[in-house]
């Protein structure tokens, strides 16, 4: 009976050591997470976007006109080492965000230098759409609203190209850019969500 029951616990732990059991820091307890993404723990349904994060990927790229910090729901932009311009495009996942499913964007923003801020499509790479108005985003001292809906008359105004519209269905980047920056200059985004 000894050796039975020795041997029984001895394939119990093996069994425990191949499969793995869950522990202390197992964010799952030890549950399978199936079909979920592991890295969203949005809560939302599946074809819900969380954001930022559904738009563009977790990242610190540096160019000579920009540093840009994307991490969570939150962008961070500040110059590179060109100091005559800041100039940050960021370019959607796989080449483009099916945004058609919404009616608009909303974000708080904190600045410490005059900014502008655009929408691009892939139909016309050459025009800009500029959430409001050119330079519309100010040294504010703290964090403020700002809400753009697409088909809104004044909520995106063409800077250049020769677009009649933004095309939400294809949209491909959002770009922020100043002339003449001081190099402690900064531009973020927190809270960034689509307006159904």
């Amino acid at each position: 009976m000894k050796k039975t029951s020795l041997i029984l616990t001895l394939l119990i732990a093996l069994a425990l050591v191949f499969t793995g059991c869950p522990g202390e820091g197992d964010p799952n307890d030890g549950k399978n997470s199936g079909d979920q993404n592991p890295g969203d723990n949005t809560g939302k349904e599946p074809g819900e976007t969380s954001g930022l994060a559904e738009i563009f990927s977790e990242t610190v790229l540096t160019t000579a006109n920009a540093k840009i910090t994307i991490s969570g729901n939150s962008i961070t932009v500040v110059p590179g080492t060109d100091t005559k311009r800041l100039d940050a495009d960021l370019l959607t996942k796989e080449g483009g965000f099916d945004a058609s499913a919404y009616s608009g964007i909303k974000f708080e923003y904190k600045t410490t230098i005059q900014v502008n801020v655009g929408l691009q499509d892939s139909g016309d790479p050459n025009s800009m759409w500029l959430i409001t108005d050119w330079g519309a985003f100010t040294d504010n001292g703290d964090w403020a609203e700002v809400e753009c809906v697409f088909a809104k008359k004044g909520a995106l105004k063409k800077a250049w190209g020769s677009s009649t519209a933004f095309d939400k269905s294809k949209w491909e980047k959002l770009w922020i850019g100043a002339d003449n920056p001081a190099k402690d200059s900064k531009f973020e985004i927190r809270n960034f969500e689509f307006i159904k």
